[in-house]
């Protein structure tokens, strides 16, 4: 394959490669570097032109790649990852043979494409499956075993058989609980560029969810409290999603809330906040529950991300809980917020971007 000819002066070729964003480099067939541009300065910390190829590159991969197109008069390509100036980075290096002056000059042109988020992206994908399969795998194989004992039972043993097929319909609704979540998942994230146009009225929205947890409640045994300080907070928003947001924060907040407590719902108009400008709406869910370390704070959103697993399968967690309330606040243009303190509970701040208000302030209980 013919190398390629560049009819560019020194300084203009020069111009053009500083004006690239990723690192460049112009190695001679002895792989001394006799350009590169200024991406490649701020990247790798100095100027490395004059030195041998080994003072950038040493990951075995990326070299193996230069000698093949090197050798082989043709382009080559390869991913690895590398690190300078205590910055870890992966890149996609394409090196090309490259005549640059004529014919007789022979240099390769090496290119160092970030895609470090790519990757990034990639690996959230392959978590994914492999956290959603693991996730089914359980009761699959929960059901495909009761199913087994279940065919070798003696006719007249009622009492296993009610006993395995309570359990067999606890593992069935388990799947079918993750599946409608994976479904909500898929949708709101879907949607999470399309700002919802309707007027909903987020007082109403929080009562009809409590009312729908009351059984819950009376089966922990806790007293919900919605404060309002006003009535009647108007948003733009979609009332399914946020009725699905509302219904997992209290629904955690009364699983993961020791049993005989109180939850509180605070919900108020702000004419200002830090996190949103203009008018806002805030809506914070209350536990007195055992609290969460600070430490597991800023993963709670994560796909799949457990405190406790144990505990949470227990209760019938999915672990898709609150990145569902993350999507469906973020397409609402909002701030989510979680703090929590060990041993006293934890709060689940929700800001959304309020639109007409009436004054007034209004306290129901619901027990």
């Amino acid at each position: 394959m013919p190398l390629t000819s560049v009819p560019f002066s020194h300084n203009a070729l020069q111009a053009v490669l500083d004006g690239l964003l990723q690192p460049v480099l112009i190695t001679d067939f002895k792989l001394h570097i006799v350009m590169e541009n200024q991406s490649s300065v701020d990247f790798f910390g100095s100027e490395l032109t004059g030195q041998l190829i080994f003072a950038a590159i040493r990951q075995p991969d990326a070299l193996q790649c230069i000698a093949r197109a090197r050798d082989q008069a043709r382009p080559a390509d390869t991913r690895v990852p590398m690190s300078a100036n205590s910055i870890d980075t992966e890149f996609e290096i394409n090196v090309c043979p490259i005549a640059l002056f004529g014919p007789e000059d022979d240099t390769l042109l090496i290119m160092l494409k970030d895609v470090t988020e790519m990757s990034g992206v990639e690996k959230l994908r392959r978590d994914f499956v492999a956290n959603v399969s693991h996730e089914l795998r359980s009761p699959l194989t929960a059901l495909s075993g009761f199913i087994h004992t279940l065919q070798n039972l003696p006719p007249d043993d009622d009492s296993r058989r009610r006993k395995f097929l309570g359990i067999m319909e606890g593992e069935a609704a388990r799947m079918n609980r993750l599946v409608n979540n994976l479904l909500s998942l898929s949708k709101v994230e879907s949607d999470e560029r399309v700002q919802p146009q309707a007027r909903v009225d987020i007082v109403e929205i929080l009562g009809a969810v409590i009312q729908s947890l009351k059984p819950l409640a009376d089966e922990r045994e806790a007293n919900v409290q919605l404060d309002t300080r006003h009535v009647g907070l108007k948003m733009r928003g979609d009332s399914d999603q946020l009725s699905q947001l509302f219904f997992n924060l209290l629904e955690n907040a009364l699983k993961y809330g020791c049993t005989g407590n109180e939850v509180r719902i605070h919900c108020q108009k702000l004419e200002h906040s830090e996190e949103l400008a203009g008018p806002t709406i805030r809506i914070t869910v209350c536990d007195q529950g055992d609290g969460i370390d600070p430490i597991h704070l800023p993963r709670l959103t994560e796909r799949f991300y457990r405190v406790d697993e144990h505990r949470s399968q227990t209760v019938g967690g999915t672990g898709l809980g609150l990145a569902i309330v993350k999507h469906i606040v973020q397409r609402h243009r909002g701030r989510l917020a979680i703090s929590s303190t060990p041993g006293k509970g934890s709060a689940f701040s929700v800001i959304l971007p309020a639109s007409t208000v009436a004054a007034g302030r209004e306290y129901t209980e619901f027990s």
